[in-house]
């Protein structure tokens, strides 16, 4: 490729990326799916010719967005009212976990200024009448970024800032990580760049943005066998998104069973040191609560749901996990089983079955994509972006149709990945 036609896609994908973070309506979903289209199809065709590319440019692609982002105010999500009103209640001395926002709302006059208010009417009326379910961790970020000052728009200039401020040793240690796995390291961009990724997290601002260099982190301090420092970061990951729990299995195929037990016993304890304070034997129901309703009755992005949401998706989604981390113990007695391949296949099942399933979430599963062959990985987060299309033309058959249509796409890729893993003799 010539080095005029690299500059061009790079503008390009500048300007388009940075359309979509200053995106007016996430309601124009036609206009919003146009952006993104542009955005992926350049996204791919420059994995084609990844080579070109020097990691320095790459890097300095994802910083100007990153930079870029801390001008915008998100609109596909609303969830940062509610990471605000969080940090805004810890900053007081209020524990979120004890009260519903419509609860304070109703009883304290200390939260009837008008930016608590904005808060309030900003995150939903779903968020309004449930505790938080954020992990504490999460909690303590949202107060930092709440600590200045009651002007909306600084607090979420604040928590752009953060974010990126926690790419650096995502990427610092993923390159480090992909030179210990004999992986090429711009190849870390196809996680870094990827347009949901950048939508979500710089966008958007959802706190996988947080989880995913943490959980870099994690691993590169889990391949040299550094246990306690990969488990304080691995307790912080999960203090962030409570999904990594899923991922301990796994690392039993490049330990040892003493070590796998110290990182596993270390990283519990460590989880559970960093929620004193916070929660306690009472509150943590409610946090409970909070998790039930969004992955056991709410419903986004699920094909599953629709047609057996009268089934107990939680005991069935719990049932699979257990068998999959039975099988999986049994395969790494045999040293045949990889984590970079076991985790992202057991999160690809997971979500398949969830009720729940919004397009950040699938960022965990694009973790993976630098560092194993199969393309559902890159597949299932490219195509999460069509549930955006809900709030285009609201639930119905034709929505439920793409859902469908999209799910097929991934079940194509999913079959042929297996195919590929079992011909390699990995399951």
């Amino acid at each position: 490729m010539k080095l005029d036609a690299k500059i061009v896609l790079a503008i390009i994908y500048l300007f388009v990326v940075s359309g979509l973070f200053f995106f007016p309506d996430r309601s124009h979903f036609f206009g919003l799916f146009s952006l993104y289209l542009i955005s992926i199809a350049v996204y791919f065709y420059s994995l084609k010719c990844k080579e070109d590319y020097l990691f320095s440019s790459l890097l300095g692609v994802f910083l100007i967005l990153g930079i870029i982002s801390v001008f915008s105010i998100p609109v596909l999500s609303n969830d940062f009212y509610r990471f605000l009103w969080d940090g805004e209640l810890f900053v007081k001395g209020i524990n979120p976990y004890d009260y519903k926002p419509v609860e304070l709302v109703e009883q304290s006059k200390l939260l009837s200024s008008k930016y608590f208010m904005s808060l309030y009417e900003g995150m939903g009326t779903l968020s309004q009448n449930h505790y938080s379910c954020y992990p504490p961790f999460s909690i303590y970020l949202f107060g930092f970024c709440s600590f200045f000052t009651n002007d909306l728009e600084v607090n979420i200039m604040v928590m752009h800032l953060i974010i990126l401020l926690f790419q650096l040793p995502g990427i610092y240690f993923g390159k480090k990580l992909c030179e210990i796995m004999g992986v090429n390291n711009k190849w870390l961009f196809i996680l870094f760049l990827h347009p949901l990724y950048l939508v979500e997290v710089f966008g958007n601002l959802h706190f996988e943005g947080i989880m995913i260099p943490l959980l870099l982190t994690c691993f590169y301090f889990f391949h040299k066998k550094i246990i306690f420092i990969s488990s304080f970061f691995m307790a912080l990951a999960i203090h962030i998104k409570l999904i990594p729990i899923v991922f301990f299995g796994a690392f039993f195929s490049i330990l040892s069973f003493k070590n796998f037990f110290r990182f596993f016993v270390l990283s519990i304890c460590l989880t559970i040191l960093f929620s004193i304070g916070l929660m306690d034997q009472n509150n943590i129901i409610n946090f409970l609560d909070s998790l039930k309703l969004y992955f056991g009755k709410f419903e986004f992005y699920s094909f599953v749901y629709v047609y057996f949401q009268k089934l107990n998706l939680t005991f069935f989604i719990t049932l699979l996990n257990i068998t999959l981390l039975i099988y999986a113990f049994y395969r790494f007695k045999k040293g045949v089983f990889y984590w970079q391949e076991s985790i992202p296949l057991i999160l690809i099942i997971f979500y398949l079955l969830s009720g729940t399933v919004h397009p950040w979430y699938l960022l965990t599963i694009l973790l993976f994509a630098p560092f194993c062959k199969m393309k559902t990985v890159l597949i299932y987060p490219s195509i999460g972006f069509v549930s955006y299309l809900f709030y285009g033309i609201g639930d119905g058959y034709v929505l439920r149709l793409i859902y469908m249509l999209s799910y097929l796409v991934i079940l194509y890729f999913l079959w042929f990945d297996l195919q590929a893993i079992k011909r390699r003799g990995s399951l």
